[in-house]
């Protein structure tokens, strides 16, 4: 089962496109990598998560 990183981010006060900022992806893409988290390849898990742990937010 893949992390809810859509709940991680709605939970943290940071908005959508600030963490698709952040990740160097468009808004757009960043929706369906959280919508789809069990078809992220290792390269896209890594940039989320880098970006997230940039921003604070914990995922583990």
């Amino acid at each position: 089962m893949a992390k809810d990183y859509r709940k991680l981010i709605q939970n943290s006060g940071f908005k959508m496109y600030q963490v698709a900022h952040e990740a160097h992806i468009s808004a757009s893409n960043l929706s369906v990598w959280l919508r789809y988290p069990d078809e992220l390849n290792a390269s896209q898990k890594e940039r989320l998560e880098t970006a997230l742990t940039k921003l604070g937010i914990k995922f583990n």
